[in-house]
């Protein structure tokens, strides 16, 4: 199913795709992170995002942001399309990069945003990479969340004629719940959170982790030994009951989006949308018996 985006600017979300098959098209090394590095920053700059965590593996990565602008589709289509680009182009390669659309999560609760946060922190140890954050060689946000400062990285502009480079900087931004803190105090908590979590995987993984050396040696465009995909919700959290709640209010807002969308491509152009939604384009009319919606009694426009 493909659920009804919301661009409700106060969201904090996860945003997550990968690429076709999983395969490994995104090595972890210095060249991949200045190159993804300088196209976040460039469309962070340009879109006004927030960024609170960010992390680069290789055949997908995670985002926990917030767009004020309402706008992270914008954002989210530049930053796929200039790393499906330069990377195809990298390695010689051609056809879609990315296996389907990103995947938009909207994070429930403050309590689901430090867990969010740390997952995406703690990502390359969740797949047994490291057995440390920051000795990921990729693009991560561990030091970064830590000491808060911008990272500068450059944006190569390419034409028929030209080719020149932009400096841009990736900025973290505090999470809401700890932006009162003092950054002392913010690195403080979030260390011990971490570390909290890195034992809690270490546990898990029973120490075992990649070695240093394997994981540079990974072949770009393989296959990984193991890999997880799974169909995810429209939302983030971990609470059985504000799943159900969130459930319900996602259904009930999915059928709304069809009446008014069945609605205004057939000319009511004073159709009600759920808030914070996507009109759809009217360049075509909707067959009603495919339109979704039983029983509307809308007659088309003359």
């Amino acid at each position: 199913m493909r659920y009804v985006r919301n661009k409700d600017p106060k969201i904090v979300r996860l945003i997550t795709i990968r690429t076709v098959e999983s395969r490994i098209w995104i090595p972890a090394n210095a060249k991949t992170k200045r190159l993804i590095g300088g196209i976040l920053g460039r469309y962070q700059e340009i879109y006004g995002i927030e960024i609170f965590a960010y992390a680069i593996l290789g055949n997908h990565y995670y985002l926990l942001l917030r767009a004020p602008k309402e706008n992270t589709d914008q954002f989210c289509e530049n930053v796929n399309r200039e790393i499906a680009r330069r990377l195809n182009w990298q390695h010689k390669r051609q056809g879609p990069l990315w296996a389907r659309r990103y995947t938009d999560q909207a994070v429930a609760s403050n309590t689901d945003v430090m867990e969010a946060f740390l997952y995406v922190v703690s990502n390359p140890l969740h797949h047994g990479l490291v057995d440390n954050p920051k000795k990921w060689p990729g693009l991560g946000c561990y030091n970064h969340v830590i000491d808060e400062k911008d990272r500068e990285f450059y944006f190569t502009h390419y034409s028929k004629k030209s080719k020149y480079k932009t400096k841009h900087y990736l900025k973290i931004t505090p999470l809401p719940d700890l932006k009162s803190l003092t950054r002392k105090q913010r690195a403080k908590r979030i260390f011990k959170a971490l570390q909290n979590m890195r034992s809690r995987i270490d546990r898990r993984q029973n120490g075992m982790f990649l070695q240093f050396k394997d994981l540079l040696e990974q072949v770009v465009g393989g296959l990984p030994k193991n890999t997880k995909v799974s169909a995810k919700a429209p939302f983030y959290t971990r609470r059985l009951e504000m799943m159900k709640r969130l459930r319900n209010k996602i259904r009930s807002r999915q059928i709304a989006f069809a009446h008014a969308s069945y609605r205004y491509r057939m000319g009511d152009k004073n159709a009600v949308f759920p808030e914070f939604s996507f009109r759809p384009p009217t360049h075509r009319v909707p067959k009603p018996n495919r339109s979704g919606v039983e029983g509307d009694d809308f007659k088309p426009a003359a």
